[in-house]
């Protein structure tokens, strides 16, 4: 462990071993290295994670989690949809229209405040 491990409190070294544990175990699924390397997380396939950030290790617990669970579908990529799409694909429904105003609501905000 490095200094800082020297100041952590016992909840805070019970839930790191926690995640070391969990990650521990999701790093054997064959397609691991695949989902962390699309997280640009491939550093915790490698070497021990007792000194890595809590904060990477959960990150990665959370990708490894939704992608390797077998009732959950991976999520597709994000792109703008034809209006036929949205037919096929019901529980998108708005999001397009969500992306669009939120974009004319930043190009607004940047214009005032650059005069563009």
């Amino acid at each position: 462990m490095n200094t800082t491990a020297e100041a952590w409190s016992a909840p805070e070294r019970e839930i790191r071993a926690g995640y070391v544990t969990r990650l521990t175990e999701l790093r054997r699924h064959p397609r691991a290295r695949e989902v962390l390397d699309h997280a640009q997380l491939a550093f915790l396939m490698e070497g021990p994670l007792e000194d890595a950030r809590v904060s990477d290790l959960s990150v990665a617990i959370f990708h490894l989690e939704n992608a390797l669970e077998p009732v959950r579908v991976p999520l597709p990529r994000l792109s703008l949809m034809e209006p036929d799409d949205i037919v096929r694909n019901p529980g998108f429904d708005g999001v397009e229209e969500e992306m669009v105003a939120e974009e004319n609501r930043l190009l607004t905000l940047r214009k005032a405040i650059h005069g563009d």
